[in-house]
């Protein structure tokens, strides 16, 4: 799994979420360290926000 640090994301955000969105999994270091995971969408993951809220208390 590729790693980036925090500063490289912040710059070149678009092309990191890019690349979640073409499935791949990157991790986020601060100083070397593995802080975060950038990972795609779980398929059929609910609804974020108000819609996923809703759909929680339908259930």
């Amino acid at each position: 799994m590729p790693k980036v640090g925090l500063r490289q994301l912040k710059n070149r955000l678009s092309h990191y979420v890019r690349q979640g969105r073409a499935g791949h999994e990157i991790q986020v270091t601060d100083r070397g360290e593995v802080v975060a995971e950038l990972v795609p969408p779980r398929r059929g993951a609910a609804a974020t926000g108000r819609e996923g809220l809703a759909d929680l208390a339908r259930r």
